[in-house]
């Protein structure tokens, strides 16, 4: 089965990885700070970059090239990170 079928959300006890979300753009955009930005070619500086992010992350999704997951915190959902794959063969 593949997972680019139905979008896997993730659990454990005090985190949730799940589809990340436009209305995520402010929080991806918020804790990418200076020290953080510094290990990326690019990071979204504003709240609409924040938005570009999760746009092309769900277009990697829809053209079954990418998964990236939001991590957020229980019960808050509040996106603190992502993580995922890429590259598929």
């Amino acid at each position: 089965m593949s997972f680019f079928t139905q979008f896997p959300v993730l659990e454990t006890e005090r985190l949730i990885l799940r589809q990340l979300r436009y209305d995520d753009g402010p929080e991806i955009q918020g804790y990418f700070t200076e020290e953080l930005a510094r290990f990326y070619d690019w990071w979204p500086r504003t709240t609409a970059d924040g938005r570009g992010f999760v746009r092309f992350f769900k277009t990697g999704y829809q053209e079954e090239q990418s998964i990236r997951w939001g991590i957020t915190l229980k019960p808050s959902d509040r996106v603190i990170g992502t993580c995922g794959f890429s590259d598929f063969d």
